[in-house]
């Protein structure tokens, strides 16, 4: 009974000592390199690298922003808004919300080129244009298995290979297969189910959200 007691009192000293907050945050202006961040009712301008309250921009552009909270990337497009109780966690997770459109993009990494995405969860692997995969160099004739895949277009010649490395915000893992199309299409590389299957994704209503 007393180690019951103990154990509990541990539990609760390490609830006490979690970081945790509640707040409300939105953006309400892009730009390169910076970001208008409403932080419950309050205005600020920051740049890339600043923070405020803890809550640090880690990026932006023209169509959304990446923050850093607690240790969790978070990314929001302009006038989406996030709010709630947050807790620091070990795992690293990344939050998207949709832009006006309804679609989720994020920006990311592909072989260590930065890229922005489109998370696809209907598509099997990652995917992106030979005009892309030219641009960053990635020998897909090279170590390429040719295939044919259909798209909106028709049928198309793709190669499918194994990507040293895939990024999503600060979730990065490593051999992942993906396929580059001929062409020019897709216009965004899509985030699919090779890399998706390896994280955990959950819907928080309208938000994204990836763990891993």
């Amino acid at each position: 009974m007393l180690n019951l007691r103990i154990v509990a009192l541990l539990f609760a000293l390490l609830l006490a000592n979690a970081p945790l907050w509640a707040t409300q945050i939105s953006i309400k202006g892009l730009f390169s390199g910076r970001a208008l961040i409403v932080i419950d009712n309050q205005q600020y301008l920051l740049k890339a690298g600043e923070s405020v309250n803890g809550i640090e921009l880690v990026s932006a552009d023209s169509e959304q922003a990446t923050l850093l909270i607690e240790g969790q990337e978070r990314i929001l497009a302009l006038d989406s808004q996030i709010s709630g109780q947050f807790i620091a966690a070990k795992t690293t997770s990344v939050t998207i919300a949709p832009d006006p459109q309804g679609m989720y993009r994020a920006n990311g990494a592909i072989n260590g080129h930065r890229v922005k995405f489109l998370i696809d969860t209907g598509a099997s692997i990652v995917a992106l244009s030979s005009a892309l995969a030219d641009k960053l160099n990635i020998p897909y004739r090279q170590q390429g298995r040719p295939t044919v895949t259909e798209t909106a277009s028709g049928i198309v010649i793709a190669h499918q290979l194994q990507l040293d490395s895939v990024s999503l915000g600060a979730i990065r893992l490593t051999h992942v297969t993906g396929a580059v199309i001929e062409g020019q299409q897709p216009s965004t590389p899509l985030l699919g189910q090779s890399f998706l299957n390896r994280v955990e994704l959950q819907r928080q209503n309208r938000l994204m959200v990836l763990t891993r």
